[in-house]
């Protein structure tokens, strides 16, 4: 029965102090620039791809700073059920529609306040590729994820080491004839209001390994004390 109780005591502690945590990152900002280099900076709709007759890159911006090291992450994003109709959150008349992931290289500044032009247009779908996702109508209304890869993983861990912002583009890469869009009236909810990007990183991080677990001998003699005062209440139970 002790070595039981040893064993339960060393294992509760091992899944308890592991090094490995999950948790989640909220966005800061959110929003696109379409093929002639145009963006309203208060605008955080997410659309991507291609509505009717324009193009549209999106792109999300993260605060990353003072975290442990990133091991791996997936950009959640909501596709919208909303008005003006629940398929507008996906806008396309094919089975499905791929959405790609990009490194961003414009300033932050200018690309958050409007002014990156065509130039961030076109960077915010080209670069290094850090994920991709085939999306179908049946996503309207629940979350698209993207698993990133080594490089953004990279990208966010040397963004996270300088403590400052970290921007990722994205790109839908099967255009075809007429409408290829998704994220459509992304900004509104169900009484039209508008609302902060339904975006998040869920993030796995390493931290430093804990203290060791007490080692067996250490718990021996705490189970032998604990043996031995009952021992002692037992006997002096005995006596009266």
């Amino acid at each position: 029965m002790f070595k039981q109780m040893v064993y339960s005591v060393s294992t509760s502690l091992a899944l308890s102090l592991g090094n490995a945590y999950a948790f989640t990152i909220p966005i800061t900002d959110a929003g696109w620039y379409d093929d002639t280099g145009t963006h309203t900076f208060f605008n955080n709709n997410y659309l991507v791809g291609d509505a009717q007759g324009t193009e549209y890159h999106n792109w999300f911006l993260f605060i990353l700073s003072n975290y442990p090291t990133f091991t791996s992450a997936t950009l959640r994003a909501y596709l919208n059920d909303s008005p003006p109709a629940p398929e507008d959150g996906y806008l396309s008349t094919d089975a499905s529609e791929t959405w790609s992931l990009w490194s961003v290289e414009t300033d932050l500044s200018t690309l958050y306040g409007g002014g990156g032009g065509l130039a961030a247009f076109i960077d915010l779908g080209s670069g290094t590729a850090y994920g991709s996702v085939n999306v179908t109508a049946s996503d309207v209304g629940s979350f698209v994820e993207v698993d990133l890869n080594a490089s953004a993983l990279a990208a966010m861990n040397a963004a996270n080491d300088a403590e400052k912002f970290w921007v990722i583009g994205g790109s839908i890469t099967t255009l075809g004839d007429g409408d290829d869009a998704i994220f459509w009236f992304s900004q509104h909810r169900d009484d039209g209001l508008l609302f902060s990007p339904r975006v998040e990183l869920v993030v796995n991080e390493s931290r430093p390994e804990p203290d060791p677990i007490p080692e067996p001998p250490l718990l021996v003699l705490f189970g032998l004390g604990v043996l031995g005062i009952s021992c002692s209440c037992k006997k002096v139970k005995g006596k009266t």
